[in-house]
């Protein structure tokens, strides 16, 4: 890229060149840590906050309720009157989101990033590309890792 050229040659010793060179972004990679949606509602935040540290488990959303304390109907109309969305698209959203992650920053296989992200098989995850992104995990990894 031009900015690894660039880097080269004032490590090789060359002059920096007499304008600026602007060198944009080759893309945008979300960390873990903005990927919560904050929420004034302290059971949606508590809530937000469970699913980002444990999206990659095997959950229910009657096992998400349980474990912050409220019933299942009191927790799903929260989310959605606070945010638009069920807890179980936030799930999803968040799960792929981590996928994505995992697909341009590691070299496992697709199999394995599935496990990893809390889907019960192979087949879910690429259901869950297929519906967003238009494409397979495979495509998306090299789509991205060639642009």
């Amino acid at each position: 890229s031009e900015a690894a050229r660039l880097l080269e040659e004032l490590m090789a010793g060359k002059s920096p060149p007499a304008e600026a060179v602007m060198v944009g972004p080759k893309g945008l990679v979300a960390r873990q840590s903005t990927d919560v949606t904050v929420s004034q509602d302290p059971l949606v935040a508590r809530t937000m906050r469970y699913l980002a540290d444990n999206c990659h488990r095997i959950l229910s959303v009657k096992n998400i309720a349980g474990v912050v304390g409220v019933p299942l109907r009191t927790l799903q109309r929260q989310f959605r009157e606070r945010l638009g969305r069920t807890l179980w698209q936030e799930l999803d959203y968040l799960r792929l989101e981590r996928a994505k992650r995992l697909l341009l920053q590691s070299k496992e296989s697709v199999r394995f990033i599935a496990r990893q992200c809390g889907y019960s098989g192979f087949q879910q995850m690429q259901r869950a590309f297929q519906r967003v992104e238009g494409m397979t995990p495979t495509r998306y990894r090299k789509a991205r890792q060639n642009a």
